[in-house]
């Protein structure tokens, strides 16, 4: 199954963050724990905060006002997705500063 959808979140309010250019990355983990991580379709790898490399998915830059503000990823097409459950982290400077899940039948 191949699917194209957009992976949804809202930026907290978060007084001690600098309001500024930021990095935001998005890791898609299959039912299997696998991470979709295809450098032709933009993944990559990023550091976390202890320096070690962590494989994303999308990566999408913004410039955050800590307004409440929304951030939405759209997934490449050419993702084989098999029946279970996916958990999606969302990073921002080498912290994860969200997560979810969904279910694909």
């Amino acid at each position: 199954m191949c699917i194209r959808d957009r992976i949804r979140a809202t930026l907290a309010d978060n007084k001690a963050a600098k309001q500024e250019t930021k990095d935001f990355y998005v890791r898609l983990k299959t039912p299997d724990g696998d991470v979709f991580s295809d450098p032709a379709n933009g993944g990559g790898y990023f550091n976390l905060a202890d320096g070690s490399p962590l494989s994303f998915t999308l990566k999408q830059s913004l410039e955050f006002d800590n307004s409440n503000q929304k951030i939405e990823f759209t997934t490449f097409s050419g993702l084989k997705y098999i029946p279970g459950f996916y958990k999606v982290e969302v990073y921002c400077d080498g912290y994860k500063i969200g997560e979810g899940t969904f279910k694909v039948k």
